[in-house]
């Protein structure tokens, strides 16, 4: 689980970063979570942070 977990969150990572725009909720079901709070939950154990303030902290690199 934790695999395919990993691999979700790195896919989730690209779509963000090409689309600033994008609703968490189309991030999550892309990416293989029926839940936008699972993917929330998930994405901040690996990553740190939300993926809202992914987004923000992408978009003030560019």
């Amino acid at each position: 689980m934790d695999f395919i977990n990993k691999t979700r969150i790195e896919a989730a990572k690209e779509i963000l970063k090409q689309s600033q725009r994008k609703k968490l909720e189309e991030v999550a079901i892309a990416v293989g979570y029926n839940n936008v709070r699972t993917f929330m939950r998930v994405f901040k154990n690996y990553e740190g942070i939300t993926p809202g303030q992914y987004m923000e902290t992408y978009s003030y690199n560019y």
